[in-house]
């Protein structure tokens, strides 16, 4: 007998803090958005005839299923971490999407000297904090598809390549 997993309720306390793209979200927006229970623990919004807007100091809590949940942190929440000698990185990693999502319009294909070089690059796109996860796909051990967006990124690693159109 196949049984479908259970995916239990989430619940996680979040903190709004002064400049965050929370503070000024609605209450019910976001309810409504993400499907989620959403519930002031602390603030401004427990007072009688304060409306639905969060603002600093909140504090508030979600809870629903775990997708819900991590489909509203991934939207209002964006780590920074401070790497010595690499300043700022964002985390979670910007490579969210799968390879496959991508449309050809969105990919280049960026062509490497060697082999070496190849992996070169495969070694740093699985070491780097900004590169890992990095999708891409590669058609002959020499060159390499990866998002369009990815080419910046790379060069301002130190690598050399050229840049070309994925063909249709």
């Amino acid at each position: 007998m196949n049984k479908k997993p259970i995916h239990p309720k989430t619940e996680t306390t979040v903190y709004v803090h002064g400049g965050s793209p929370l503070e000024k979200a609605s209450v019910s927006d976001i309810e409504s958005e993400f499907g989620l229970t959403v519930k002031l623990v602390q603030g401004k919004f427990c007072e009688p005839g304060y409306n639905d807007v969060l603002m600093e100091d909140d504090q508030l809590t979600v809870s629903g299923s775990w997708d819900q949940v991590k489909a509203f942190l991934d939207k209002y929440f964006k780590v920074v971490v401070s790497i010595a000698g690499k300043g700022d990185i964002e985390y979670p990693p910007r490579w969210t999407r799968r390879y496959g999502s991508y449309q050809n319009e969105e990919l280049v294909v960026i062509s490497l000297r060697s082999i070496k070089k190849l992996h070169e690059v495969l070694g740093l796109i699985d070491s780097d904090l900004e590169l890992k996860g990095m999708p891409w796909d590669t058609p002959d051990g020499r060159s390499l598809f990866v998002p369009a967006e990815a080419v910046k990124l790379l060069r301002s690693k130190g690598l050399k390549f050229t840049v070309s159109k994925l063909a249709n």
